[in-house]
């Protein structure tokens, strides 16, 4: 709620009253996998949630990418909508097709295994059973036993002992407070962009050369804010809260981290593959993973 909140204040303050933001939380207004439909069909402007909701139909924007550091997540995410014109106008055109504008990508921040044991590298890791609600053959290429764990499932999963470990974020595992029933932090230095900000393409057409470069720079803001807000988080996490429950927390190595961020950008790409096949932009959509690689300092997935 933290980044809506900067949004939508962001354009209230900054636009000196001629454009009013209002916001609605958490389902209030209808389920997080309808919002970018109610977007699209005009009965709201603007969303930010996650593109997993719209990769089926607009799969060039899924801006999930795993890199080096939040930074470099987001800003891989960024400039494919504003630094490279050709992954730009691909993304930009399946989104009017379905009547959406891609505004900016913010930060999900560090995407960490929560143990129930001391992990000091992906060898320990690999010894335990992970609870996740994805990338589950991504976890199991390690060798780690997997199951199907939903997030708001997490905290009972590890309770019940469905599974030891977790793969999440840090900044849910702090406000699930998930570090009362596993307080070790194996941090495989995976940095996710996470949601998207998207507006609807109509009400984006309408608007004036002025407003528009307007609503990018609070977008753009926004995206900044996100990046320092889970630099926070992290840190209150890893350095405080963890050690506040005589837990541990280790990164793992640069060769370890690289090798895990190509593997989870490899099997996002695929999937992604897959959609885009059905859709019939393949052509696009290679250059949309082949542009993530390069700002990722990674090999083609």
């Amino acid at each position: 709620g933290q980044i809506i909140a900067y949004f939508l204040n962001y354009v209230n303050e900054k636009s000196g009253g001629q454009i009013t933001a209002k916001g609605y939380y958490g389902g209030s207004f209808c389920a997080s996998p309808e919002v970018a439909d109610y977007v699209s069909s005009g009965d709201l402007n603007l969303y930010i949630d996650q593109p997993a909701y719209t990769m089926a139909y607009w799969p060039l924007a899924f801006g999930l990418a795993s890199g080096k550091s939040n930074e470099n997540a987001v800003g891989t995410c960024n400039a494919l909508l504003y630094d490279n014109p050709d992954t730009a106008a691909a993304i930009q055109a399946q989104g009017a097709a379905n009547n959406l504008h891609a505004l900016a990508h913010t930060s999900a921040g560090s995407s960490i295994f929560l143990c129930k044991d001391e992990i000091t590298n992906m060898e320990d890791a690999s010894k335990h059973t992970v609870g996740s609600p994805i990338n589950l053959d991504l976890y199991a290429s390690y060798g780690m036993g997997t199951t199907a764990v939903e997030p708001p499932d997490m905290y009972d999963s590890l309770s019940r002992g469905v599974c030891d470990m977790v793969a999440y974020s840090a900044a849910n595992t702090l406000t699930q407070k998930l570090y009362e029933v596993a307080n070790n932090i194996g941090d495989p230095k995976a940095y996710f962009s996470n949601q998207l900000i998207a507006i609807n393409n109509d009400v984006w057409e309408s608007l004036s050369e002025e407003t528009q470069n307007f609503l990018i720079e609070a977008a753009l803001a926004t995206s900044d804010y996100s990046i320092g807000l889970c630099e926070e988080i992290q840190e209150e996490l890893f350095f405080e809260v963890i050690p506040s429950v005589d837990g541990t927390y280790h990164q793992f190595t640069d060769e370890e981290a690289m090798d895990f961020n190509y593997r989870s950008m490899k099997a996002t790409a695929d999937v992604l593959r897959s959609f885009a096949d059905n859709l019939g932009c393949s052509d696009e959509m290679e250059l949309v993973i082949a542009a993530w690689a390069d700002g990722l300092g990674q090999d083609p997935f």
